[in-house]
């Protein structure tokens, strides 16, 4: 499962040339194993596999719905953060049991009593609380995110998320998101000759339908050209309106 990951974190982290070059090179062989995918996918890439199975951050996928989200680590307060000491860690989501058993593995009586000294997660974070974390971790399992991670990330970048509130209301609404790991696919979808075009032409196609290529896939929000229809008819029953008024 971890060779699977660090697949999917490559190709996830390809530019859209390295992985048409990818696919290429894979179609040309018919007797290509897993394992012969993935050690080519990896000369198109700088990660190793060993740097790899020490990221959280770096999975596409959750294999296991049990999985945690992210591990947070533990320590007493006014203990240095930056020293080998991890304290303890929690992997969260975490129920209340879960918290009190590590409050007073360390001796306290509450969890508040502890600072964190480091978090691993599978979406970088900065500055959270526990309970901040857990409360996204919790919204992250229960939309099963973990099967999609990839999409979540990819749809994060695409709203240049960097709140809280709306990372977790996004976690509910990957519905309303187109994905794919191929911009050609998508831009086929919305002008015959995308696959005739040169590559700035496809980006310039890709703006007008506000099409983002993101660390971690081409993502387009659905139902854009409706909405646009509906802004610009709001536009012009405000002018209209002023007009009559004038």
């Amino acid at each position: 499962m971890q060779e699977l990951n660090y697949l999917a974190m490559i190709i996830q982290h390809l530019s859209v040339t390295k992985r048409r070059r990818l696919k290429q090179t894979i179609l040309q062989r018919i007797d290509f194993t897993i394992a012969d995918v993935i050690k080519t996918a990896a000369s198109f890439s700088s990660l190793r596999f060993e740097d790899f199975i020490q990221r959280k951050e770096g999975r596409a996928v959750l294999w296991n719905e049990d999985d945690s989200f992210f591990k947070v680590y533990l320590v007493h307060q006014g203990a240095d953060l930056y020293g080998d000491n991890d304290g303890i860690c929690l992997d969260c989501p975490a129920s209340k049991e879960m918290c009190q058993k590590a409050a007073e593995a360390l001796g306290v009586k509450s969890c508040r009593e502890l600072s964190i000294s480091r978090v691993e997660g599978v979406v970088q974070n900065d500055s959270l609380t526990l309970e901040d974390i857990n409360l996204w971790a919790d919204t992250l399992k229960r939309f099963h995110i973990g099967e999609m991670l990839g999409k979540y990330k990819a749809v994060l970048e695409y709203e240049n998320c960097t709140d809280l509130q709306e990372a977790v209301k996004l976690a509910g609404q990957l519905e309303a998101y187109e994905y794919t790991d191929d911009l050609g696919e998508m831009l086929d979808q919305y002008h015959e000759k995308a696959s005739l075009m040169e590559f700035d032409e496809q980006m310039e196609t890709a703006d007008e339908f506000q099409i983002i290529a993101t660390k971690y896939g081409v993502v387009r929000k659905r139902n854009f050209r409706l909405e646009q229809q509906s802004q610009n008819e709001s536009r012009l029953e405000e002018s209209a309106g002023r007009i009559r008024m004038q």
